[in-house]
């Protein structure tokens, strides 16, 4: 009797777990297949700021939790789901005063779940100081201290012990859940450091695969991986203006953007697509896997500028004409969650002190 009720316990525990495995499989959605997208201009959002610099950088954890961040008149917006506010930075004292007043610029934004980093200066041009980083735990904004580097304009966030921020005079820190650690890295001999030598970008698929593009003051770009321990000189960056974007797919390859081309790393530098014409600016890169990446760029016109898409399907690459053709917008970045794209950019008239924001789904 013990026999028979044991066996009949495993095989309902069996059942029970098979049946966890397989709505576990039914749960998750395939990303939706970009080039069926359907695209529109969400919102056009009037910020304020220098006509370059107005926009950097978008992400969120969500479609209904967003963030933009630049100069944007000091600042950054966040959307809900419903609209886009300003975040005003509350009880936080900076350099030239409370933060709530502005007096200072944002250079990216990152996260992990509902914990956002945006990193940025107080303008105050230094290799010692002026630097910002700002964190948001799911509540409440607070400043991380002390303030390491000058100018931070690259933040990837992997996860709470793994909080990688870039900037001028080539700083690098790490945040590994309760301090901040200074990295120096392997430069080569020609390396020229300054103030614009700063990452360009870093990105990863695990803690012990980081990736971070590096430029010096000479116009020379680098690719460094970090593999847990010690960051390494891998190679130098194929072709001029290679100083944009990258992705790493969950695999560990890297594909890496510069103004007219993308390119692969793996293992070995491969050009994957070049507009020889000199025609697409592209200015961000997302995917899921290898067989789904979106690059974003625009059409460089006489008269306007086209905002276009690049997919690769794993087989071919399709340019995507996203919105009609009167649409003129110099795109700057792109986020995805697998099932929509967001995008923005600024209306190519500079007078026009406004962010544009398109989405597809």
């Amino acid at each position: 009797m013990k026999n028979t009720v044991k066996l009949i316990f495993l095989i309902l525990l069996s059942f029970i777990i098979s049946c966890s495995l397989f709505q576990n499989e039914e749960d998750e959605i395939p990303p939706k297949n970009v080039r069926e997208m359907e695209w529109e201009i969400m919102d056009t959002v009037k910020t304020e700021g220098s006509n370059s610099e107005r926009l950097r950088a978008i992400w969120g954890s969500s479609p209904n939790d967003l963030y933009i961040v630049g100069e944007l008149h000091r600042g950054m917006y966040h959307y809900d789901g419903n609209e886009w506010n300003k975040v005003i930075i509350e009880n936080i004292e900076g350099m030239n005063g409370p933060l709530a007043e502005g007096h200072f610029e944002l250079g990216d934004v990152s996260g992990f779940g509902s914990n956002v980093i945006a990193v940025g200066t107080e303008r105050i041009i230094s290799p010692d100081s002026g630097s910002l980083i700002l964190y948001k735990n799911g509540t409440e904004w607070e400043r991380f201290n002390p303030r390491p580097g000058g100018m931070l304009n690259n933040v990837f966030a992997y996860d709470s012990e793994n909080i990688w921020v870039g900037g001028s005079f080539s700083t690098l820190y790490k945040y590994n859940g309760s301090d901040w650690s200074s990295y120096t890295l392997p430069f080569p001999d020609n390396f020229i450091n300054g103030f614009y030598s700063r990452p360009s970008d870093i990105a990863g698929n695990n803690s012990n695969n980081i990736y971070l593009k590096m430029y010096d003051m000479a116009g020379h770009d680098y690719l460094m991986n970090y593999n847990g321990s010690n960051w390494t000189l891998i190679d130098s960056l194929p072709g001029y203006y290679d100083d944009g974007e990258m992705w790493v797919s969950p695999s560990g390859i890297v594909y890496s953007i510069g103004l007219f081309q993308i390119s692969k790393w793996d293992g070995s530098w491969e050009t994957i697509f070049r507009n020889d014409n000199y025609e697409y600016w592209f200015q961000g890169i997302v995917g899921t896997d290898d067989n789904n990446i979106t690059v974003l760029g625009y059409y460089a016109g006489f008269y306007a500028f086209q905002p276009t898409l690049f997919h690769y399907n794993g087989d071919d690459w399709a340019e995507l004409q996203i919105l009609d053709e009167e649409v003129s917008m110099l795109t700057k970045d792109i986020w995805t969650d697998g099932q929509e794209i967001w995008i923005i950019g600024m209306p190519s008239d500079f007078q026009n002190k406004s962010t544009m924001i398109v989405r597809g789904k």
